[in-house]
């Protein structure tokens, strides 16, 4: 139970620009953002480029549905005034059940999650180092510069 709460809490920080959470292995604070082209829940074509000001990225089920619950009420709304771009790698996902049963669901929410299908495009993005979320804020300035908001 307190995971739970600490971890939708952490989703629900996440929209305010919180602290980069994630290991610097690939891409770190002051790394400028590669654009980065996916498709929606819909099929539509998205973009996280320099107009993107955070970036929540979920890798698997636990930090979905936490982010999930979290944009259940007002996601749409939210990501739009924050700048924000929710991503979901899903490659790990079975393709059947990606494609039959994960997609279709997601095709219900008020708002946009672009779909990394291969895994290629966020392999370079930073991930929780031994969370039990699976998610990561990326904060990005107005220049497109991953950074680390100062406390």
């Amino acid at each position: 139970m307190i995971r739970i709460h600490s971890c939708v809490w952490l989703a629900l920080v996440l929209l305010g620009l919180a602290p980069l959470v994630g290991n610097a292995e690939s891409i770190a604070v002051n790394h400028t953002l590669t654009p980065i082209a996916l498709e929606d829940q819909h099929g539509r074509p998205g973009h996280v480029d320099a107009a993107t000001r955070a970036l929540l990225l979920s890798r698997d089920m636990d930090g979905g549905g936490l982010v999930t619950e979290a944009l259940a009420a007002d996601g749409a709304p939210r990501l739009e005034q924050a700048g924000a771009v929710y991503v979901a790698d899903v490659h790990a996902m079975p393709g059947l059940i990606r494609r039959f049963i994960a997609i279709p669901s997601m095709r219900e929410r008020s708002y946009r999650v672009l779909l990394d299908p291969e895994g290629g495009p966020t392999s370079r993005l930073p991930s929780p180092r031994g969370s039990r979320c699976g998610q990561s804020a990326l904060p990005v300035n107005p220049s497109g510069v991953f950074w680390r908001p100062t406390a």
